[in-house]
């Protein structure tokens, strides 16, 4: 997928995140450091391709992944994606921040948004990196045109299909929202 197509992606994942989160009571802040960085973290596998979009803001990084892992290896792959989440869930719990927290759930998010739409592409993706090559593809497509955007586009709307079908099938109607108890430090599920 291109790099248009994942920033589209992405913000309208971060839409959806902002839905749920706005519609459930947190704080605009922290919700709002969730989109922004669900948007980042559909950008950050390409953090291997030097002239990506975040490719060229951190460029001795991007070409440092490039030589050691080449495109498509480990910051495409499942691992990666366990290696993100413990760290990002291991800050979250140190510094307790709610803005942290918001940053944790929206990189992880874009993360694996990412990663969804790289398995629409003829090339896939090699989930089991390191240990399997093997590449998992959906779609025997190439990146880029008219094509990729509307998908991209069909996938969210999947997406949103999803969303709403499992909260109307395993919520029962009920509204689920956030509370948040002593200024956002713990944030708690509630089901009316």
């Amino acid at each position: 997928m291109t790099g248009k197509n994942h920033l589209i992606f992405g913000g309208l994942c971060g839409g959806l995140v902002l839905y749920h989160e706005y519609v459930g009571g947190v704080p605009i802040v922290p919700t709002a450091v969730a989109v922004g960085t669900c948007v980042l973290g559909n950008l950050l596998p390409d953090i291997d391709v030097p002239t990506s979009v975040i490719g060229k803001l951190l460029k001795p990084f991007s070409i440092l992944f490039q030589k050691i892992f080449g495109h498509r290896t480990f910051f495409h792959s499942l691992l990666a994606l366990a290696f993100l989440y413990v760290g990002m869930w291991y800050w979250s719990m140190q510094t307790g921040s709610p803005y942290i927290m918001a940053a944790r759930f929206g990189i992880v998010v874009g993360y694996v948004g990412h990663l969804f739409l790289d398995m629409f592409t003829s090339r896939g993706i090699p989930l089991a990196w390191p240990f399997s090559k093997k590449c998992y593809s959906l779609l025997d497509r190439r990146s880029g045109g008219k094509f990729e955007t509307a998908l991209t586009i069909l996938l969210f709307l999947g997406v949103v299909g999803f969303y709403c079908g499992y909260s109307l099938i395993f919520c029962e109607n009920r509204k689920l929202y956030w509370t948040n108890k002593r200024n956002c430090d713990k944030i708690q599920l509630k089901i009316i």
